[in-house]
């Protein structure tokens, strides 16, 4: 810890109480239906089904790449090696069971548009703080 006084316990409650506060406010946010102003090079960026690439689009995604979920979260566009290849920075959704998906921002990864298979509509759900398929 480099601030004096603080411990590690402290630290993290802090931490974890003002990413509840923003997980809320996005559920509210998508309670009022309000939609975020994206770039039109993302708006106009089709997926494998025909679906657009928007920043906070859910995507299936196949089981033989590396990250444990089957869903991603698109958060943008990312700067790819191959100017040829159009890639974004996606984040992971862990299963958690009998509770939905939980978004780990922390765990991103870079993927290129083939990656992301169909676009799927999750569900928040803020009284666990999750994400859940509309049937479940």
């Amino acid at each position: 810890m480099r601030t004096a006084g603080v411990k590690q316990d402290q630290a993290k409650l802090l931490y974890f109480k003002l990413w509840a506060l923003h997980i809320d406010a996005r559920a509210e946010s998508n309670r009022n239906s309000t939609k975020a102003v994206v770039s039109q090079e993302t708006r106009s960026e089709k997926g494998v089904d025909g679906s657009k690439f928007q920043h906070g689009s859910f995507f299936r995604i196949s089981a033989a790449d590396d990250l444990p979920g089957s869903f991603v979260m698109v958060l943008g566009p990312s700067e790819p090696a191959d100017r040829l290849r159009k890639t974004y920075v996606c984040a992971d959704l862990e299963p958690i069971p009998e509770l939905g998906f939980e978004l780990l921002v922390a765990r991103q990864k870079v993927m290129g548009k083939e990656k992301l298979l169909e676009k799927v509509d999750l569900k928040y759900i803020p009284e666990n703080r999750c994400y859940r398929l509309p049937d479940d």
